[in-house]
C-alpha cells in the first residue's frame, strides 16, 4: 500500500511539474503574440509548479486595508 501511494504522489508532482511548465511556455508565448489575452498562463504555471507570488503578502494587506475602509 505505502509503495502504491508514494508512486501516486511521485506522478502527480510530475504532472504538476509538466502542466505549470507547459502553462508558463503557453503564457510566454501568448505575450510575445499580439492579440492574444493569456498572460496570466504563466501566473497559473508559476502557482503550479508551488512558487508563491512575489506581491501574495502585499495584495493580502492592501485588500485588508480595502476592506476595512
Amino acid at each position: 500500500m505505502d509503495l502504491d501511494k508514494k508512486i501516486e504522489t511521485k506522478t502527480a508532482r510530475r504532472l504538476r511539474a509538466i502542466g505549470g511548465t507547459i502553462l508558463i511556455v503557453l503564457g510566454v508565448v501568448s505575450i510575445l503574440t499580439p492579440l492574444t489575452p493569456f498572460g496570466w498562463l504563466i501566473i497559473i504555471g508559476l502557482e503550479l509548479l508551488g512558487l508563491e507570488t512575489i506581491f501574495k503578502d502585499k495584495i493580502k494587506a492592501w485588500f485588508n486595508k480595502k476592506k476595512a475602509l
